[in-house]
């Protein structure tokens, strides 16, 4: 996005100035572009990465076009989406104009390239929030104008000045209302704890945890493997790479790392893979069961 909108800023330069803007340009991304370019050379790993990233085949995929507007309507909504367009539509002509639609054609150019990332992953479309901001700050202030010259009565704009704050008490409140249902993670610590001390904080473990069970390792002082998601084994779809049944992949885990302890804490997930439930619950014995977690022992068949 700040590449489309450099672009568009030297374009309305005249020639001189247009010519030392374009060396430094080039100035602040040849660091960069060297630093990764080498990487992609020598390290396999970010190959991978990049590889993983541009997946152009999903261009014609309908699912990729639904995830992306899915994750986008999430970000930014519906409401400020269709401001935001008419926000650039009755921005004057000329190079302001240009600079927000350089934004959104920088933002799809993304989009386009970072074609597995942008479907699966909200946080990749926190960059348009400013894309959209802006149009919709001057649709904003249009209508604010419109409203004052038609209300001339003082009282009527104390009314829509005292509705605007409203709102945007109101938008805060819910904000910190979410942020305090998923900051309070006490309780999870608690249950890592407790399952640590159920499993004698074994460094052999297989789990099926939210954030790829980083918590379940970190406040139950236990190490071990994540088991794939569902999200995950579509995701080795979309890369190519081989299914296995949860009996195949099961059987892989305990030949090459020999786990003790198999442990369930997003039951969500858990009850979505029904494959893996059935062969757990009747393959291995259950340690300890409770509303939010299952502990099998893998040992005990």
């Amino acid at each position: 996005m700040l590449l489309s909108t450099a672009v568009v800023i030297i374009g309305y330069q005249d020639s001189r100035k247009r010519c030392h803007l374009m060396v430094f340009l080039l100035i602040v991304m040849l660091p960069t572009l060297m630093y990764y370019g080498y990487q992609y050379l020598i390290n396999a790993a970010f190959y991978n990465q990049v590889k993983s990233s541009f997946l152009p085949h999903l261009w014609f995929e309908l699912f990729y076009w639904q995830f992306w507007f899915k994750h986008l309507w999430r970000v930014i909504g519906f409401s400020a989406l269709v401001g935001g367009m008419f926000g650039i539509l009755i921005t004057p002509v000329g190079w302001r104009r240009n600079f927000l639609i350089s934004m959104w054609i920088g933002y799809v150019i993304f989009g386009l390239f970072y074609t597995y990332y942008i479907h699966t992953h909200d946080y990749y479309h926190l960059q348009f929030i400013p894309a959209v901001a802006l149009p919709l700050g001057v649709l904003g202030s249009i209508v604010l104008q419109q409203l004052m010259q038609v209300n001339k009565n003082i009282l009527w704009k104390v009314i829509i000045g005292a509705i605007l704050v409203f709102s945007l008490l109101l938008n805060i409140g819910l904000y910190l209302n979410n942020y305090l249902e998923t900051g309070n993670s006490s309780s999870q610590a608690q249950l890592a704890e407790q399952i640590g001390t159920l499993v004698e904080h074994s460094t052999q473990t297989l789990f099926l945890a939210p954030y790829y069970g980083a918590p379940l390792q970190y406040h139950g002082e236990v190490a071990g493997k994540p088991w794939p998601t569902l999200g995950d084994m579509k995701a080795g779809q979309i890369w190519g790479e081989k299914s296995f049944s949860a009996k195949e992949r099961l059987d892989q885990f305990i030949q090459g790392y020999s786990p003790e302890y198999f442990i369930i804490t997003d039951m969500t997930e858990f009850e979505a893979q029904t494959e893996l439930k059935t062969l757990l619950t009747t393959r291995y014995e259950i340690i300890k069961r409770s509303g939010d977690f299952i502990i099998f022992d893998l040992y005990q068949r």
